[in-house]
C-alpha cells in the first residue's frame, strides 16, 4: 500500500472511554467489514476509486 492509502482495521475488541474491555464480541470485526463493504459497493458512483482488499499479513509485517 502506498502512503496515500487508508487502512481500515476492525477487530472483535470493545473499548469505551479509552479502556479496552476484557471480553471481545465474537464476529464484531467481520460484521463491521461487511457493513463497510455494503456501503463501498453502493457509493461507487460518488467515489473516484474503489477500495483495495488485502489481508493483514500482506500489509503489516508483524501480523
Amino acid at each position: 500500500m502506498g502512503a496515500d492509502a487508508l487502512l481500515i482495521v476492525t477487530t472483535d475488541r470493545l473499548s469505551a472511554f479509552d479502556v479496552v474491555l476484557p471480553d471481545p464480541i465474537p464476529g464484531k470485526g467481520r460484521v463491521l467489514n461487511r457493513i463497510s463493504q455494503f456501503w463501498f459497493e453502493r457509493t461507487t458512483h460518488i467515489r473516484a476509486e474503489s477500495p483495495h482488499r488485502a489481508t493483514i499479513e500482506t500489509v503489516v509485517a508483524d501480523a
